[in-house]
């Protein structure tokens, strides 16, 4: 089921993946901190100007290397 929406929430959902992604985050507090920065950002907020302070609070969220969401979402990919 093919899926157009930014909302990771909703891809969760899509891929069939509360399961594990409520185990990670009931587990992890850093990895739903890093879920929660990650989570509140939006298209429309890719134009919005941020401070370096956020912008660099969202890369480390997404790349950090023991907790981040990417390393999470490339364990199921």
């Amino acid at each position: 089921m093919p899926s157009h929406t930014h909302d990771l929430r909703e891809l969760v959902k899509v891929a069939k993946l509360e399961g594990p992604w409520e185990a990670a985050a009931k587990e992890n507090a850093e990895f739903r901190k890093y879920w929660n920065v990650v989570q509140s950002w939006s298209e429309q907020s890719r134009y919005a100007r941020l401070s370096s302070q956020s912008a660099q609070a969202l890369i480390e969220a997404i790349n950090n290397r023991k907790q981040g969401v990417i390393k999470w979402v490339k364990h199921y990919w």
